[in-house]
């Protein structure tokens, strides 16, 4: 078992005004989809409850940060936040079934993208927290899996279109956290 020298403080300044002005952030913007949700069509509600949700499951995971909860010391000894992880397990695919619902994707599709888009979070959370080789196959396990999330959106729908609108993916959201952990 490895000790670590010392442990990192996630009570650093900077850190808690960042945290604390994504978490207002975020509620606010809660509150505001709310308030547009009861105001809209009632076809297009589902659209605006369904972001609720995202940006209420990310305000509650940067209140956790922000309390000083939500984080645990890796083997390698490197502060690890996994409730991030836990984040994106569950917003990720509420994103992807919100653009797919605007997008009118078949919902088997959507159901695949979202399978692999939750593999491939856990794979990172795995790789996150593990070290040496493991890490690597870990990661490497998780970008196969990611495969499908760039392709999907480039697979033509019965109407002969992509599931693509203006250019925007599900391949440009999901991207970055691929290799923000690196």
């Amino acid at each position: 078992v490895l000790a670590c020298p010392s442990a990192p403080s996630p009570r650093c300044t900077h850190r808690l005004w960042l945290l604390a002005v994504t978490f207002l952030g975020l509620g606010v913007t809660t509150v505001v989809f709310v308030l547009m949700a009861f105001k809209a069509a009632p076809e297009k509600r589902k659209f605006y409850f369904t972001t609720c949700y995202v940006t209420a499951i990310s305000t509650f995971a940067y209140y956790a940060m922000l309390s000083g909860q939500g984080w645990l010391i890796t083997p390698n000894c490197r502060q690890l936040f996994y409730v991030r992880y836990l984040e994106w397990f569950v917003t990720t695919p509420l994103i992807l079934l919100d653009l797919g619902l605007i997008v009118g994707a078949d919902m088997g599709l959507l159901a695949a993208v979202t399978g692999a888009d939750m593999l491939m979070i856990f794979g990172g959370f795995m790789a996150s927290i593990s070290s040496g080789h493991i890490k690597w196959l870990w990661f490497v396990l998780s970008l196969m899996v990611f495969a499908p999330l760039v392709y999907a959106p480039s697979v033509p729908k019965a109407s002969g279109r992509s599931h693509t609108t203006s250019g925007c993916s599900a391949r440009g959201l999901l991207k970055p956290r691929q290799t923000a952990w690196l």
